[in-house]
């Protein structure tokens, strides 16, 4: 769904996540695979702030095979 929704006029904004992203860090990396993952969480972030960065997001594996959704399917709550 998030494929589909960063394409949309106005989707990108400033957010303040780097706490939440430190205190999630310690937890993410020690499980398998978490350096990676953090990686991808990472970049999520990056591209929520600015549209410029969506395609680093290609770099990773699930992103690159996540298949978009439509939004019409999914109400926000």
């Amino acid at each position: 769904m998030l494929k589909t929704a960063f394409q949309a006029d106005g989707a990108h904004m400033e957010w303040t996540m780097q706490p939440v992203l430190e205190k999630l860090e310690g937890r993410i990396k020690n499980e398998e695979g978490g350096e990676e993952h953090f990686a991808l969480l990472t970049t999520l972030v990056a591209a929520c702030n600015e549209k410029a960065n969506l395609p680093a997001l290609d770099q990773f594996p699930a992103w690159r095979e996540a298949t978009p959704q439509p939004l019409k399917d999914h109400r926000m709550r």
